[in-house]
């Protein structure tokens, strides 16, 4: 929570302390205009409320959409292939290849099998 946001609600909140105050005595004997108080009272309340109101607006932030470009570098040729499930045999795309904890994983369309892609080693 913010400096702000903080003075916000401690400044409402006397405010509101005080209003409910000055409602509280228009209601006795001893005040000559209970409409004027009870009038400074109910500002003082309205004025909390919109400060609380204000100070829960400004907490709020916009979502941010972030994106994550991750790019491969292979350590020689790449000669390209054609990608199928070893489950089912199904042909794959790049849309079916997804980056989960840092490692390739395939996800077939047609048998809805999981697995991660392994790199076999080149000697």
């Amino acid at each position: 929570m913010g400096a702000g946001r903080t003075i916000l609600y401690i400044v409402a909140a006397v405010l509101i302390f005080f209003g409910v105050l000055f409602i509280w005595a228009a209601f006795s004997d001893q005040i000559s205009q209970p409409w004027g108080t009870m009038a400074v009272g109910a500002v003082s309340l309205l004025a909390g409320l919109g400060m609380i109101a204000l100070a829960g607006r400004l907490g709020k932030k916009a979502a941010q959409e972030v994106t994550v470009v991750q790019k491969i570098d292979f350590s020689g040729d790449v000669n390209l292939e054609k990608l199928t499930c070893r489950s089912c045999g199904g042909a794959l795309t790049p849309e079916n290849i997804t980056m989960l904890a840092g490692a390739p994983v395939v996800h077939c369309p047609y048998c809805k099998t999981s697995y991660q892609l392994e790199e076999k080693p080149k000697w």
